[in-house]
């Protein structure tokens, strides 16, 4: 388990949407891009979505915006290529 550093996050990578195989909130979806990315990054374009859990194969990671602002607890981890993730919607 890697901790995001944002000024190692590669900034020359296509938006992480597209390294989805999925968009839609309340479902699973998984991270196909060849480096990887922060959870906040995945989030802020990912519109309908309001968190993003990755199991760590202990626990669920939660990293999660309301109105702009991150919720106490999140944590910007790593996304790396492969993972599985949950994306939550606004409910």
């Amino acid at each position: 388990l890697a901790i995001a550093d944002t000024r190692s996050a590669d900034s020359e990578q296509p938006a992480p949407a597209a390294s989805l195989t999925s968009t839609q909130p309340n479902s699973f979806t998984a991270w196909t891009g060849a480096g990887t990315t922060t959870a906040s990054r995945l989030l802020a374009d990912t519109p309908d979505a309001n968190r993003v859990f990755l199991w760590n194969g202990v626990r669920w990671l939660r990293y999660a915006e309301v109105g702009g602002t991150t919720v106490p607890g999140s944590l910007d981890y790593l996304v790396q290529p492969g993972d599985v993730l949950w994306l939550g919607g606004p409910n």
